[in-house]
C-alpha cells in the first residue's frame, strides 16, 4: 500500500465504505449466553454463571454509544465511582482527572467521540463522567512492560489450527476490583466490512485485544522498554489497530495498513487468523513483521527480537525486575510450548497461562506483588471463540460469538 500522510490515512479507514450492515430483527438466543435486555437494536447477554457481559452494537457510532450507556448504565455508574477511588487514591486530584479525560477526548476521530457522546445520553452520567470513563484505563495504566502473548499452530497444536493466548498484565493494585467491569463489546458499525469484538473494561475506549467476524485476531503489548519515544499527534494506536480490523479480511491485507501507519509509542501487536499469524514489531520510526518458526510457533513479551540491524533499540535492562521479566516470561513461555508440542489446544493453552512465573511460567504476581495479571484470554480464531478469566474473580469461561459476530 502506498504510504499516505495521516489525514487521508484517517480518512481511509473511518469513511471507507461497503454494503450496509445486517439488522437484528430479534433477540436471538446465543448458546452459552443468557439473554439481559435490548435497546434500540443494541443487545446485552451475560454468560451463565453471571460473571461477564456481552454486549452486540448495531449502526452509527452514535446510537451504539446510546445503546451502551442505556444497556450497561447501572454498572457505569459503580465503575465510574470505583475508578475514581482508585485514580484519587493513587494521588490524582479530580481537576488532573477533568483535564486528562478531556485531553484524551479530543486526541480520538469522530466516530469514538459519537461513541462516548452516544453514552452520556443514556447512562445518565453525563459527558464529563463518560469522558473520565472512555480515558480511565489510559490513565490508571502506567504501560509497564509487563504482558505476555502466544500464537500456536501448525506442529503445536491437536488439529493444526490457531490457538492463541494472552496474559494482560500491569502495575499490580489498580485493577485488583474491576474483574467484574471487564465486558465483551461486539461492534457492528455501518458501512464497515467486518464487525469487530473487543475484550477491554466498562465503557473504555482503548480497545487492545479485539477479533473481527472473518477470524482475525489481534492483541497489543508495550514495548517502552525498547524505544521510549513519545511522538505527539498521531493516531492512538488501539484506534488505528481498531480501524484496520473493520476493514481488513486477511493478513496480508492487515500487513498493507501496518505499512502505512506509525504509532505514537513503541508496541508489538500480534496478529493471526485460523491458520497463520504474524508478529508486528512497530517502534516508532519503522515496522518489521516477524515470522513464526516452521513449526508454528509465537510467543512475545514486552521486548523487540531478531530485529534489523539498524534499529536504534535500548538494552533490556539487567535488573529483571526494571524489566517487568520479559526475558524470563517468554523463555518460560517458549519452553512450555517446546513441553507441550502437538498436544496444544484450548485447555492446554488455558494450563500454559495459568503456569506462575515462579515455576516456570508468566503468570504474577506471586514472584513479585509489584505486578499483577488481570485478565487472561484463550482465543480460537476460527471459531471465533474466546475464553476469558479474572483472577481471583472468575474462571476460565468459554465465550462462542459465532452467532452474534458475524
Amino acid at each position: 500500500m502506498k504510504r499516505q500522510n495521516y489525514a487521508n490515512l484517517l480518512f481511509i479507514l473511518l469513511i471507507a465504505t461497503s454494503a450496509c450492515r445486517k439488522t437484528v430483527g430479534e433477540f436471538p438466543e446465543v448458546s452459552g449466553l443468557v439473554q439481559v435486555d435490548n435497546y434500540e437494536n443494541g443487545l446485552l447477554y451475560r454468560t451463565s454463571s453471571g460473571k461477564f457481559y456481552v454486549l452486540q452494537l448495531n449502526g452509527p457510532y452514535i446510537l451504539m454509544g446510546k445503546q451502551y450507556g442505556y444497556l450497561m448504565s447501572g454498572m457505569m455508574s459503580d465503575y465510574y465511582n470505583e475508578v475514581i477511588r482508585i485514580m484519587t487514591s493513587s494521588g490524582l486530584s479530580m481537576q488532573e482527572i477533568i483535564t486528562n479525560s478531556e485531553k484524551f477526548y479530543f486526541t480520538m476521530p469522530q466516530p469514538y467521540r459519537d461513541l462516548i457522546d452516544g453514552m452520556a445520553e443514556t447512562s445518565g452520567l453525563g459527558k464529563q463522567k463518560q469522558q473520565i470513563i472512555a480515558s480511565s484505563i489510559i490513565m490508571m495504566d502506567e504501560k509497564f512492560p509487563d504482558c505476555s502473548g502466544l500464537m500456536v499452530f501448525k506442529s503445536y497444536t491437536k488439529n493444526r489450527k490457531m490457538v492463541c493466548g494472552r496474559n494482560w498484565n500491569t502495575t499490580a493494585g489498580r485493577f485488583e476490583t474491576l474483574g467484574k467491569y471487564l465486558v465483551v463489546v461486539i461492534y457492528r458499525p455501518s458501512p464497515y466490512v467486518n464487525s469487530v469484538a473487543e475484550l477491554s473494561y466498562l465503557g473504555s475506549t482503548s480497545p487492545q485485544t479485539m477479533l473481527n467476524e472473518k477470524g482475525m485476531y489481534t492483541d497489543i503489548h508495550s514495548c517502552t522498554i525498547s524505544d521510549t519515544t513519545v511522538v505527539p499527534g498521531r493516531l492512538p494506536e488501539d484506534y488505528q489497530l481498531f480501524s484496520f480490523l473493520l476493514n481488513c479480511s486477511t493478513l496480508t491485507n492487515l500487513a498493507q495498513y501496518f505499512q502505512s501507519a506509525k504509532p505514537p509509542v513503541s508496541l508489538i501487536v500480534n496478529a493471526a487468523s485460523d491458520s497463520e499469524a504474524i508478529c508486528f514489531q512497530w517502534p516508532t520510526y519503522s515496522i518489521q513483521q516477524r515470522v513464526h518458526d516452521s513449526a508454528g510457533l509465537f510467543v512475545s513479551t514486552n521486548h523487540y527480537t531478531d530485529c534489523p540491524p539498524d534499529w536504534y533499540l535500548l538494552p533490556v535492562p539487567d535488573n529483571p525486575e526494571n524489566a517487568g521479566y520479559t526475558v524470563e516470561r517468554r523463555e518460560n513461555l517458549l519452553s512450555l510450548c517446546y513441553q507441550n508440542k502437538g498436544r496444544i489446544d484450548a485447555n492446554k493453552m488455558m494450563e500454559i497461562l495459568d503456569v506462575a512465573l515462579s515455576v516456570g511460567g508468566a503468570t504474577f504476581p506471586d514472584i513479585n506483588r509489584r505486578f499483577g495479571t488481570y485478565y487472561q484470554v484463550v482465543t480460537l480464531p476460527g471459531q471465533l471463540q474466546w475464553y476469558v478469566k479474572v483472577p481471583g474473580y472468575s474462571g476460565w469461561e468459554q465465550i462462542a460469538m459465532g452467532s452474534i459476530l458475524q
